[in-house]
């Protein structure tokens, strides 16, 4: 089984259900994914941060 990428919709989507509140488990029903692949896509967020310190 091959890993595909979420799509910029499916980001925003997931973003938007976020700011309401919603758990990944409703993240992951409302847009037909997997739990995994909801908590991949935040953790992945989560890593993209840069600290730059001076």
């Amino acid at each position: 089984m091959s890993y595909q990428q979420l799509t910029e919709r499916q980001r925003y989507r997931i973003s938007a259900l976020l700011a309401r509140g919603c758990s990944q488990t409703v993240i992951a029903e409302t847009l037909c994914k997997s739990k995994s692949t909801i908590s991949r896509e935040l953790s992945g967020v989560v890593d993209q941060i840069i600290y730059i310190t001076y």
